[in-house]
């Protein structure tokens, strides 16, 4: 089978660049969201508790993380996200501080990871959660040396398709773009992931509808959040750790994957150079540093 065709891999140093160049040219867009929504008063408080944590940000971030940008981000993302203003301050924070540590911005144009409201069982109070996206999987892979390129595919009802299993291990796919129940989540009927490693081997994989779907039912939010907004993103996800599962992978990567497995928030650096502290124990440190009646209030 013709492997598909990837575009050639860039330098480190020329995604480096890209990026700098987006975070700049979104910076704008940001500051005129926080300009135009929330009360004073509710953003600068929130914006005040926040910031206390900035330090211990920096101690958890990757190289290239910005805590400060990190702060305008989740001001945005609250501003933009009613049930983000019902979540604690405090899940918040650690979900940016996660950001911080695994080196995913959250909540922007790049789509590597989302703070996402989830209804905590126990408590009944919502939390904010921090979601790698499938697409910040593979920026992982790419940082860590492992995956030169990747993706994730859907197959629709009427595309024409094949998966010869054995010694070969192939799959064929001829999206038919202009049938009807192209891109419709319901009429996906597998998603299969392709990735070229550094090396310059292949892997790649596949699950059909019904797996993905029973990897919904098992996850903290089945019925409501990505799962029913982007379906399509969380199966692409869910393909993407079925295949980072069969490659070479660098013990931060692999961490990331266990801790993903387990239903934990990841926390992982893929940049490190000094010992650092975990996202939780930093909050931690700056919750513990908080005089009681000095905690701000939640926003309702």
């Amino acid at each position: 089978m013709t492997q598909p065709t990837t575009a050639p891999g860039r330098k480190a140093a020329t995604a480096s660049t890209t990026t700098q160049a987006s975070a700049t040219v979104a910076d704008a867009a940001i500051q005129k969201t926080l300009e135009d929504n929330a009360p004073a008063a509710n953003k600068s408080t929130f914006e005040a508790y926040l910031r206390r944590g900035i330090d211990g940000m920096r101690q958890v971030a990757a190289k290239h993380m910005d805590p400060e940008r990190l702060i305008k981000i989740a001001m945005v993302a609250r501003a933009r996200t009613p049930k983000l203003m019902s979540c604690s301050q405090e899940s918040i924070l650690l979900s940016l501080m996660q950001a911080a540590e695994m080196g995913l911005e959250p909540n922007t144009p790049l789509q590597h990871a989302a703070l996402v409201p989830r209804k905590n069982f126990k408590t009944k109070k919502l939390e904010c959660t921090f979601l790698p996206m499938y697409r910040g999987l593979i920026e992982l892979g790419r940082r860590c040396k492992v995956i030169k390129t990747a993706r994730a595919v859907p197959v629709y009802q009427a595309d024409v398709w094949e998966i010869i299993e054995g010694l070969t291990h192939t799959i064929s796919h001829k999206p038919r773009l202009e049938a009807e129940g192209f891109g419709d989540p319901a009429k996906v009927v597998l998603v299969y992931a392709v990735a070229e490693m550094t090396d310059g081997s292949t892997e790649w994989t596949y699950m059909v509808k019904a797996q993905i779907e029973r990897i919904r039912r098992m996850g903290a939010s089945p019925n409501e959040g990505p799962w029913v907004d982007h379906w399509d993103e969380m199966a692409k996800k869910t393909v993407i750790r079925r295949l980072c599962k069969r490659i070479p992978q660098s013990p931060d990567l692999a961490d990331a994957w266990k801790i993903e497995d387990a239903g934990d928030a990841p926390m992982v650096d893929v940049t490190p150079d000094r010992p650092r502290l975990t996202a939780s124990e930093a909050l931690a440190k700056i919750t513990d540093d908080i005089p009681q009646d000095d905690a701000p209030e939640d926003f309702n």
